[in-house]
């Protein structure tokens, strides 16, 4: 039986500083969400200047109009 606790807990990453130079991103492939130590993105002014905080997906992207 697959311990479930275990698992997320496994894959539960904490952040502990602020690293301007290495924001937090999580996504799957389609999508991808770049937080800062709060887990939102409250501090996108001062992460600006390093690597700034975004949120992208691909469905926005299109190759022809219409």
């Amino acid at each position: 039986m697959i311990d479930r606790y275990q698992l997320v807990k496994r894959n539960s990453p904490v952040l502990e500083k602020i690293d301007l130079s290495s924001p937090f991103t999580v996504g799957n492939g389609d999508f991808a969400f770049t937080a800062d130590i709060t887990g939102l993105q409250t501090f996108y002014q001062e992460y600006s200047d390093g690597i700034p905080l975004n949120t992208m997906a691909q469905w926005g992207w299109h190759s022809f109009a219409g």
